[in-house]
This record gives structure tokens, C-alpha cells and sequence, in this order.
């Protein structure tokens, strides 16, 4: 990639994830998340449900437990705001490489890459939140960048 694209999506990236770091940590699966990865990392993947009454021991998918872990590393370097910080760089992770996908197919104008990119960042928005599938769909957008 050129320095140009590079700057262009450091700068898109950088904007719209300091816009979503204004929003506050409050996904209501949050304390879940991180009972679960501090629990994986006391004893390996939860498979089952230890933090529900009404489906206690019940199995519960391991495809989240990475996600899960960044998530806790935040909280435990930095409570709230170490999720916070989890969440931006994320945020700024996907909307860069939405960026870059885009600016990458039409080098030579700027203008119309972005304007091609604004819909996928735009529905890239729905996630902006302190769950695993921010982190997963940011990297999968950099797996496609890379593709």
C-alpha cells in the first residue's frame, strides 16, 4: 500500500473511532464477557453456563472466548476505560480497512473510495460496541484487506 492510502486510512480510522470512544461502555452482555474470558483463563474455554440461574450448566459456544479475552485484558489494565480503549482501537481496526479495501481498488481518487466505503462504514456502525464480534469483524476486515 502506498504511504497515501495509508495516511488516508489512519486518518478515517482515527476520526470515526476518537467519534465512538464519546460513546459510553454499556452493552448489557459486558459483565458476561468478562466473568467468561476470566474464567478461561482460570481453567480453559467455558463450555457450559456457570452464571445464569434459569440455564445453569447448560453448553454455551467457545467461538467468542478471543474477543472475550481482549475484552478482559482492557478491564484488567484499565477497568472501563481499558475496555474503552479495546473497543476504539477496534473500532479504528475495521473502519481502516474498510477504508483501505476501498481505497485500494480505486487508487488514483480519493473522493470516490471513500464515498464507495461510506455504506459499509456506516453499517459497520451496528457493532461498534464492547462485544467479541467488534473484534472478530475487524479483523475479518483486515483478512480481506490482506486477500
Amino acid at each position: 500500500m502506498t504511504r497515501r492510502i495509508v495516511g488516508i486510512t489512519t486518518l478515517v480510522g482515527g476520526a470515526l473511532a476518537a467519534a465512538s470512544a464519546t460513546f459510553p461502555v454499556g452493552d448489557s452482555d459486558l459483565y458476561w464477557h468478562l466473568a467468561t474470558a476470566r474464567e478461561t483463563l482460570a481453567g480453559g474455554l467455558v463450555r457450559s453456563d456457570a452464571f445464569s440461574w434459569t440455564a445453569r450448566g447448560v453448553p454455551v459456544a467457545t467461538d467468542q472466548w478471543l474477543g472475550q479475552l481482549a475484552l478482559y485484558a482492557g478491564y484488567a489494565a484499565g477497568s472501563w476505560l481499558g475496555v474503552l480503549t479495546v473497543r476504539t482501537a477496534a473500532v479504528a481496526l475495521l473502519v481502516g480497512c474498510i477504508a483501505a479495501a476501498a481505497l485500494a481498488r480505486r487508487p488514483r481518487s480519493a473522493v470516490v473510495a471513500l464515498a464507495i466505503a461510506v455504506p459499509a462504514i456506516l453499517l459497520s456502525r451496528f457493532l461498534w460496541t464492547e462485544r467479541p464480534e467488534l473484534l472478530g469483524t475487524a479483523f475479518f476486515a483486515g483478512l480481506v484487506l490482506l486477500l
